[in-house]
C-alpha cells in the first residue's frame, strides 16, 4: 500500500525480486562474519564469491521466480547465522537479542524456517562443547540461549495462539508428510469436501513408525540433490536436474574437504556448525517420509542454501588468493586471479541460464495448464451479466486450481471451487 500498488501478480513478483536482491548483500556479510574472524581478506573474498555464486544460481533464481514466501528462507537463515556467529564468538547479549528477533519474525515466513530453532540450539550446544572446562562460559551460553528463546517466542506469540486455536491448520503440512494425509484428512462422500480428522497419539506414532524406514534413503537423496538428482516437481524447476551446475557442484565437493581442513587447523564452534546446519535444513525435505517422492525438494531445503554456498565459495576464494600470492606481480597476478573467478562464474552462469530459460521452459510448457483463458471467461461473465458468486469451477484430479482462475479474473478470494465428486459432475 505504501507505493500505492494493488495486490496483484505484478506486486508479488516485485516483492520476490526485492527479497531476492536483499539476500545477496546479506550473504556477502555472512561470509565476512563467519570466515573473516581470523582472516579478514579471506572472509571478504569468500563473502563476495558466496553472493556471486548465489546470484547466478539456477536454484535461487527458480525459487525467486515462484514469487512465494519461500525466497525469504535464505534471507532469514543468513541473517540468523550472522547474529548467532557474533553472539557465540563475543558472548555479547545484544547479538542474541537480534538472533531472537530474526528467528521470531522468520517463523512467520516459510515453514522450513521452523527448523532454524534447531540450528540455534546446535550452535550453542557446539559452543558449549568447546568450553566444557569453563563453567562461567557454559552458564553464559545457557543464559543467552534462554534470551533467544524468550525474544523469539515473544514475537511468535500471535502465531502460537493461532497454532492453539487451529492446530490442524498449523501442523497440516508437517503431519501430512510425517504420518500421511490419509491419517489427518477425510473426504466427505456426499460433497467431496476435504475435512480434518483428529487422529490420536497412538495412530500418529504407528504411522510414523511405518514410515520411519524411508528416512535413511530420504537423507541420502537430499544430500545427493546438489550434484546428482534434484527436485522432481516440475513447478520448482527441471524435474530431476541437480540443484547446482557442474562447476558449482565440483566446488562444493572441494569445499567440503576444505572445510574439514579449516576446522582441524582452526577449531571454531561456528565452523563446526555450518555442516550441521546443512543437515538440519535438509530435514524439512528429508522428513517427508509419508511422501518420499517429494524429496528432495528445492523449496523445503532452501534454508540450506546459505551454508551450502558458503562451503562452495571457500575453495574458489582460496584458489584466487593463492594465484594472487604465487605470481606476486601486482597487476598481472590480479588479472589472473580475477580471470579465474570470472571463468568459473561465467561458466556457472551460462549453464544455469540455459537450464532455466531453455530446459525449464520446455518442461514448464509440457506440464502447465494455462489458467488465463478460463480466467478471462470468468471475468467476461462478471462484466456482462453475472457475478463471482454465481460462477463455479467443478474440479477433478490434475485439473485447474480455482484460486488461480479467480486471480486471473481479478479477484484474489474466489472460493467457488467444487471438489471432485469421485467421477460425478455437479449436475449428477
Amino acid at each position: 500500500q505504501l507505493p500505492g500498488l494493488e495486490m496483484n501478480f505484478t506486486l508479488l513478483k516485485l516483492l520476490a525480486v526485492i527479497e531476492s536482491m536483499l539476500t545477496l548483500p546479506l550473504l556477502w556479510w555472512m561470509g565476512r562474519v563467519v570466515i573473516g574472524q581470523y582472516d579478514p581478506r579471506l572472509g571478504n573474498v569468500v563473502g563476495l564469491l558466496l553472493a556471486a555464486l548465489v546470484a547466478v544460481s539456477y536454484w535461487h533464481v527458480a525459487m525467486t521466480r515462484l514469487s512465494l514466501r519461500i525466497v525469504l528462507t535464505p534471507l532469514i537463515a543468513s541473517l540468523l547465522v550472522i547474529w548467532l556467529t557474533r553472539g557465540i564468538r563475543t558472548q555479547q547479549r545484544g547479538y542474541y537479542i537480534l538472533a531472537g528477533l530474526t528467528l521470531g519474525f522468520g517463523l512467520y515466513t516459510y515453514q522450513a524456517v521452523r527448523m532454524l530453532p534447531l540450528v540455534v540450539v546446535a550452535g550453542v550446544g557446539i559452543a558449549m562443547l568447546f568450553h566444557l572446562r569453563d563453567r562461567k562460559a557454559l552458564l553464559r551460553y545457557v543464559g543467552h540461549l534462554m534470551i533467544v528463546v524468550l525474544v523469539s517466542f515473544t514475537v511468535f506469540i500471535p502465531m502460537f495462539r493461532y497454532s492453539l486455536d487451529y492446530p490442524e491448520q498449523f501442523w497440516m503440512r508437517t503431519s501430512g508428510r510425517l504420518f500421511g494425509d490419509s491419517l489427518i484428512q477425510v473426504e466427505d462422500e456426499e460433497t467431496g469436501e476435504i475435512m480434518f480428522q483428529d487422529a490420536n497419539i497412538g495412530d500418529r506414532f504407528e504411522a510414523f513408525q511405518d514410515n520411519l524406514p524411508v528416512l535413511t534413503s530420504n537423507i541420502r537423496n537430499a544430500l545427493l540433490m546438489f550434484n546428482w538428482k534434484g527436485d522432481v516437481g516440475w513447478i520448482n524447476g527441471v524435474p530431476n536436474d541437480p540443484a547446482m551446475d557442474p562447476f558449482t557442484g565440483a566446488l562444493l565437493i572441494l569445499g567440503a574437504a576444505g572445510w574439514l581442513v579449516l576446522l582441524v587447523r582452526r577449531p571454531d564452534p561456528v565452523y563446526a556448525l555450518m555442516p550441521v546446519m546443512v543437515i538440519i535444513m535438509l530435514l524439512p525435505s528429508a522428513l517427508s517420509i509419508a511422501a518420499p517422492l517429494e524429496n528432495p525438494s528445492a523449496t523445503r531445503t532452501s534454508g540450506a542454501l546459505p551454508p551450502v554456498y558458503l562451503i562452495t565459495a571457500l575453495p574458489l576464494a582460496l584458489m584466487a588468493i593463492t594465484v594472487w600470492q604465487a605470481l606476486r606481480g601486482r597487476i598481472f597476478s590480479a588479472v589472473v586471479a580475477v580471470g579465474l573467478v570470472v571463468i568459473v562464474l561465467g561458466s556457472a552462469y551460462a549453464d544455469n541460464r540455459d537450464t532455466y530459460l531453455n530446459e525449464y521452459r520446455v518442461s514448464y510448457n509440457e506440464s502447465w495448464t494455462s489458467h488465463s483463458l478460463p480466467g478471462r471467461i470468468l471475468r467476461g461473465f462478471v462484466l456482462s451479466e453475472g457475478n463471482y458468486g454465481n460462477a463455479f469451477m467443478v474440479g477433478y484430479q490434475h485439473w485447474l486450481d480455482h484460486r488461480i482462475i479467480g486471480a486471473e479474473a481479478g479477484v484474489l478470494d474466489f472460493v467457488n471451487g467444487i471438489a471432485d465428486f469421485g467421477g460425478r459432475t455437479a449436475v449428477e
